[in-house]
């Protein structure tokens, strides 16, 4: 749910659970400092949108956010892990985004009356 530069992604990829499970993983080689072509990152975006997606449940609303807020949570929970072994991200891959992501979620299921 958040890119993370490559370098701290090759610290921190065999002590987290940083990487996305996807095929377009393999474009993070850690025997090239996990840094991927420009075009691969892109890739990899595009495959996680499409990650995320899966997360819906068609005619489910309510299933659809709690799976997103499920999503969210892990998010959170590997920034704190993070955070508790001493390793501090740079401001464009922390952890900020995810409460504000879950604060817009509840907005949505609020207004929507859900």
């Amino acid at each position: 749910m958040k890119s993370i530069r490559h370098t701290e992604l090759h610290d921190l990829r065999d002590r987290f659970a940083i990487m996305n499970g996807l095929l377009t993983d393999e474009y993070y080689d850690p025997e090239n400092g996990s840094a991927p072509e420009s075009v691969e990152e892109a890739l990899q975006n595009w495959a996680c949108l499409g990650a995320m997606r899966g997360l819906a449940t068609p005619g489910n609303v309510g299933a659809s956010l709690e799976a997103c807020h499920g999503a969210l949570n892990q998010a959170e929970e590997i920034f704190v892990e993070i955070a508790n072994y001493g390793v501090t991200m740079r401001d464009r891959s922390s952890g900020a985004h995810v409460e504000m992501l879950s604060e817009e979620l509840h907005a949505f299921a609020e207004l929507a009356e859900l």
